[in-house]
């Protein structure tokens, strides 16, 4: 495996659970393990069985969004609508650890939990879309990419592996790889003030795009045990982290 040192930013971290148990819901999380600082928003409609508490996290925002039976955290840049930047948080090999331990706190107290997953969206800044498939090639060493001639490349694959932790569990561990360029949408008004048409522009602003997401196979039945949720959930870090730097490895 040859390693790829560049670097890589965080647009989005999500952790995602699914109860083993529909007839137990928690709804105070959020101040079990944050009990200093309340949610900035908060959604609550318990006959839909929704619920969101959103606040100021780090460097971003973090989202809880339960939807019974699957429970969301979300850790994301707070502005995800500036102009000229690209919407990162930081560093993904730095940005990790108090997320982490969030999470790691929460799985030792939440539901019954059946399936556990990993994602991450990630942006490497690069000049151009020429540059991006360039870069892409070094993470994709067994596809022909033609950075000139080319355009709306889009790969996608899961190559699933047996967990070290757990008995007969396969994990999947699905990469999308893409390059974008950020556009600036511009509406303009008719004499009624309502929306006539929209013009889109280029920013400048392109980068190499991931998104990852590890998680447990629906096949698998039973419940998982504090024990192995949290050797589970660092198992699906460090299967994040090696995609974002050997590239799409079996």
């Amino acid at each position: 495996m040859m390693k790829n040192n560049k670097i890589w930013y965080v647009e989005m971290l999500r952790v995602t659970a699914f109860s083993a148990d529909t007839s137990v819901i928690e709804t105070e999380w959020w101040e079990k393990l944050m009990p200093k600082e309340p949610p900035e928003k908060r959604l609550s409609r318990p006959k839909e069985k929704i619920y969101r508490d959103e606040g100021a996290f780090e460097k971003g925002k973090l989202i809880l969004n339960i939807t019974v039976p699957r429970t969301d955290w979300l850790y994301t840049a707070a502005d995800l609508n500036k102009d000229k930047e690209l919407p990162i948080i930081d560093q993904f090999n730095k940005i990790g650890n108090n997320f982490y331990k969030l999470i790691k706190d929460w799985l030792r107290i939440c539901t019954p939990v059946n399936r556990l997953a990993f994602g991450a969206i990630l942006l490497q800044p690069v000049e151009n879309k020429e540059e991006g498939y360039n870069r892409m090639s070094q993470y994709l060493t067994h596809i022909q990419l033609d950075p000139v001639s080319s355009s709306d490349f889009l790969y996608q694959i899961n190559r699933p592996r047996q967990s070290d932790y757990v008995d007969h569990l396969s994990v999947n561990r699905l990469s999308k790889w893409s390059v974008v360029t950020l556009r600036t949408l511009h509406f303009q008004l008719d004499s009624n003030d309502r929306t006539a048409s929209s013009v889109s522009s280029y920013n400048g602003s392109s980068a190499c795009r991931l998104e990852i997401d590890i998680n447990t196979s629906q096949e698998f039945s039973g419940e998982f045990s504090e024990e192995e949720l949290l050797k589970l959930f660092d198992e699906l870090i460090a299967l994040a982290n090696e995609i974002s730097v050997y590239g799409d490895i079996k």
